[in-house]
């Protein structure tokens, strides 16, 4: 995956309310800045996870905060 390239992945959802494929929005320092995706159970209602507030714990960067925003079609 290269970064800032809106790259998708597609797989099994995690949690049932969202689609199976999810553009993933890379930052040029490798993290996920943002994740956009459908709600199928809401008529296909599309929404964008952004992140925020990097710590490490056990050698791990993960995001400290997000905010999840409707976004246009």
């Amino acid at each position: 995956m290269r970064s800032g390239d809106g790259s998708r992945c597609a797989g099994r959802a995690v949690s049932p309310p969202t689609n199976s494929v999810q553009p993933v929005h890379v930052g040029d320092d490798g993290l996920i800045r943002r994740s956009d995706y459908g709600v199928d159970i809401m008529a296909g209602g599309l929404g964008a996870h952004y992140f925020t507030g990097y710590t490490q714990s056990a050698g791990i960067t993960l995001p400290t905060a997000h905010r999840i925003l409707p976004r246009a079609p």
